[in-house]
């Protein structure tokens, strides 16, 4: 898959046969002229407080000739009531640098808070967001989280959930990339679906035939 947000198109290539199918996207991502449909969801009458805690250690190496600072995140999940719902614990330990001014540019600082968590039965909780320290707003390099869970089983004990995962960039460069790099090769010939994917909707197959004609009217890539 290729997301160029410049043409604001979404490319699906099969690189056995040589094809690729176009999909014109909005800023979001999603498919221009698709409105999502939105349920409304009923509070759950639970509150879900997320903490998050930033620390910046003072510790500083060098990394890709870039002043890199480490900082751990620690994020604390619980519930009021609790229930049978037991606190979370994630610990993020990473080396971050000052956005570089193009990554500022194509992708401005915007503060927001997300959490994922589950709707049942149209019930969804409440969340309550609070913080220590200021946020890190860097470009991550190197990081390491630490999960930590907790579940009652049906013997009523409770065990203790424990993963960790790691995130390292391995090659850094704010080299000029090539104009053709966020497109289907030339060679690649332009399809309505893939191989092997199931057959589109009439009405799909109508709007993706119409813009590919449009598109032929337009500058090729």
């Amino acid at each position: 898959m290729i997301h160029n947000r410049d043409l604001r198109y979404i490319f699906h290539l099969d690189l056995e046969f040589r094809v690729y199918t176009a999909c014109r996207v909005n800023e979001d991502g999603s498919p221009s002229g698709h409105k999502p449909r939105v349920r409304p969801f009923q509070p759950f009458g639970r509150t879900v407080h997320v903490h998050t805690e930033t620390v910046d250690t003072g510790e500083r190496q060098e990394i890709f000739g870039y002043t890199a600072r480490r900082v751990i995140v620690r994020t604390t999940r619980r519930f009021s009531p609790e229930n049978d719902s037991h606190p979370s614990y994630t610990e993020a330990d990473g080396w971050y640098i000052d956005p570089p001014a193009a990554r500022l540019t194509a992708h401005p600082f915007r503060p927001a808070r997300a959490i994922l968590h589950s709707v049942v039965n149209g019930e969804i909780d409440t969340p309550v967001f609070t913080d220590t320290g200021p946020r890190e707003n860097g470009f991550r390099l190197l990081v390491t989280r630490k999960y930590r869970s907790s579940s009652t089983g049906a013997d009523e004990k409770i065990r203790v959930h424990t993963s960790e995962d790691r995130e390292e960039v391995m090659e850094f460069s704010e080299e000029t990339l090539a104009p053709d790099l966020f497109v289907p090769p030339r060679a690649f010939r332009r399809a309505l679906r893939l191989p092997g994917e199931r057959p589109l909707p009439f009405a799909l197959r109508m709007r993706l035939g119409w813009e590919s004609l449009k598109d032929t009217f337009a500058v090729r890539y």
